[in-house]
């Protein structure tokens, strides 16, 4: 499931002309207001995704809920 979301999120943003970021070149062990961090524990990335718009967006409610129990 997450590689067919990572191919998808390709080509969504190959289809909309998408600007790739600037790769970031230094070492984020403390937290920095300018970047996102990911989620540090699985409860977090459970929440996440169920909050998470982009997902809501093209996987059905049903799949969330599943993967995020």
């Amino acid at each position: 499931l997450v590689f067919a979301l990572l191919i998808y999120s390709g080509l969504y943003g190959i289809k909309n002309n998408l600007e790739l970021e600037a790769p970031v070149n230094k070492a984020l062990k403390s937290e920095s207001s300018e970047y996102k961090c990911l989620p540090g524990t699985l409860d977090e990335a459970k929440k996440t995704a169920k909050e998470s718009d982009y997902l809501k967006s093209i996987l059905p409610q049903s799949i969330i809920d599943a993967y995020c129990e």
